[in-house]
């Protein structure tokens, strides 16, 4: 693999973690603040905290991770759909800051995975480990 790429990879995937990281400790601290009273408290506070938790199942498969942060893209707006006070309302996933940097995140990781996984061994897992060889 050429030297640029591989720089190339890990600046994305790490890039990547480091936003996924910095939404996992501020969910986390806002979750604390809105408290869990109810079940929508509940997916509330796990949409803002497991960003970083699947970006880690990288360490066993990077593709598994990239599958995971767009299902979990999609439950988190599907989760600010039904916070609303009465009925449940479409919502642009794109009009609150969390999904914007959510999906800032997940389009490094993901471009970070297709890079890596060019230039890796067919037949075997791509981790996130590898940017490391």
């Amino acid at each position: 693999m050429p030297v640029i790429s591989k720089v190339a990879c890990g600046v994305l995937l790490l890039l990547g973690g480091v936003i996924l990281l910095f939404q996992t400790l501020f969910g986390g601290f806002a979750s604390m603040i809105f408290g869990f009273r109810s079940v929508i408290d509940w997916t509330f506070a796990l949409g803002l905290t497991l960003a970083f938790p699947v970006y880690l199942i990288g360490l066993i498969s990077l593709r598994a991770s990239t599958l995971c942060l767009w299902g979990f893209f999609l439950f988190q707006w599907a989760n600010q759909c039904f916070l609303t006070t009465a009925e449940p309302t479409f919502v642009n996933p794109f009009d609150w800051w969390h999904g914007d940097t959510l999906f800032i995140a997940i389009v490094l990781v993901s471009v970070g995975y297709l890079l890596l996984s060019r230039t890796s061994a067919k037949g075997r897992s791509v981790t996130l480990l590898d940017m490391f060889d």
